[in-house]
């Protein structure tokens, strides 16, 4: 699918960027939480709900955005853009894993099992380490005994990247330019660490900014799941698994 950019993602990654009709903070506070109750409320209804993998993977990326939405908001709040960032940055990648997850059950699974090829990406960077050698050992037995009973995921499969879905819903370029706005306040930078420093009319656009960029995101990302979790009945589950 590449990485075109289309019209209609141009206009969407530009609203991403705060660039098309900036609306005031206190409302895109209340529409955070409005978009955060509903998600929540999705997620009440499986308190009762027979434990698998599905049901777990969808309430587990719904405490992801949950968590990271108040980050968000808590950083505005304190004024603090790096915080800010890093929950709007969270959000942005999990925007793609639900996407990519709630596209088909094989979809699903394979995120649900790529835990395995990551797993085994982190063995290969620490297998040299000294001291380590017996715990690396037995997790290889774990992993081993693990790969026979994978459904979407083979023996030798990289692990899936943000990056690579993006690319395959052809959001490439417009995920690279939020991705690299939000970095340069997420990690320590010239620009992040001297902020404070900075005369106040050249950081007072970048928390409403941050915050706007958060909330679009929520927008298209919190009813995805919602809608999720709400078809995804215990009767439904029992057939499918």
């Amino acid at each position: 699918m590449g990485g075109r950019f289309i019209p209609g993602a141009c206009w969407r990654w530009r609203c991403m960027l705060g660039l098309v009709h900036p609306q005031p903070q206190a409302e895109i506070r209340s529409k955070i939480l409005s978009y955060g109750q509903h998600l929540n409320d999705a997620v009440d209804r499986h308190r009762t709900t027979p434990s698998n993998w599905h049901t777990t993977l969808l309430l587990a990326l719904a405490g992801e955005l949950l968590f990271n939405s108040m980050e968000v908001l808590q950083g505005e709040t304190d004024g603090n853009c790096c915080r800010s960032a890093w929950g709007a940055r969270n959000l942005l990648e999990l925007h793609y894993w639900v996407r990519f997850i709630t596209t088909s059950r094989e979809n699903s699974r394979r995120f649900h099992e790529d835990m395995v090829c990551d797993y085994q990406d982190l063995l290969k960077q620490t297998g040299n380490e000294p001291g380590l050698e017996e715990l690396i050992r037995n997790s290889k037995l774990v992993l081993d005994e693990a790969w026979s009973r994978l459904e979407e995921v083979k023996l030798g499969n990289k692990r899936l990247t943000v990056l690579q879905i993006a690319k395959d819903f052809s959001d490439e370029v417009g995920y690279r330019k939020v991705n690299k706005l939000l970095s340069k306040f997420v990690h320590p930078t010239s620009l992040s660490i001297q902020l404070r420093l900075m005369p106040p009319i050249l950081v007072a656009f970048i928390v409403p900014t941050i915050l706007q960029i958060g909330a679009l995101i929520i927008e298209r990302t919190y009813p995805v799941l919602t809608r999720a979790l709400n078809e995804h009945s215990p009767g439904i589950t029992q057939r499918q698994e």
